[in-house]
């Protein structure tokens, strides 16, 4: 069974009122989803649809997002919510479409593991304020729990759990974009 071996949480700031300079309170859509990397320790191709069925019972359970603020004001804050995962719902970040995860090769670093995604999972028109001394968005410390349930028959007394996990956030701030940018900052 492939082991889920990080959680990436990725948020996406769009369509920014804020003109560039100045201050004051302007908004954004912030997105939000997953991406899930699993590794494979064994020596064949394992497949996430076997290992959890591919049922409507077999799911992922994600809580506590790291809540977002702007120079001290929350401004996108959905970690009391449980994301309920299913396979259907995770698409492979790079080809092939299917849920393998091949095995790994003694000395190559790059074996072994996959990254899956969902969709879009959250869209929010969020508040900012840009002030004078300006910051860049923090996250705030937490806890992430992710519960990986299997089920191969689609009855929910035939649930089992494969992983159970808790990830300790720490308060950082966030990065600047560097990726497809456009010359922006990653700032809303």
């Amino acid at each position: 069974m492939p082991y889920l071996s990080g959680v990436n949480i990725v948020y996406q700031a769009s369509n920014s009122t804020y003109p560039g300079s100045g201050v004051g309170t302007f908004t954004a859509t912030v997105k939000m989803k997953l991406q899930l990397q699993f590794l494979n320790i064994y020596e064949t191709a394992l497949d996430l649809a076997s290992a959890m069925g591919n049922t409507a019972q077999s799911r992922i359970e994600v809580k506590g997002i790291p809540i977002v603020q702007k120079n001290g004001i929350t401004v996108y804050d959905r970690s009391t919510q449980t994301w309920t995962i299913k396979l259907s719902d995770l698409t492979a970040v790079k080809p092939p479409t299917d849920s393998n995860v091949p095995a790994g090769v003694d000395g190559t670093s790059t074996s072994g593991a996959r990254t899956f995604q969902t969709n879009w999972l959250d869209t929010q028109t969020v508040s900012f304020t840009v002030a004078a001394s300006d910051k860049v968005p923090k996250f705030l410390a937490g806890s992430t729990t992710v519960k990986w349930f299997g089920n191969r028959t689609g009855s929910a007394s035939d649930d089992f759990r494969i992983d159970d996990t808790a990830i300790v956030n720490s308060a950082v701030n966030t990065k600047w974009c560097n990726t497809n940018c456009g010359g922006l900052s990653g700032d809303f």
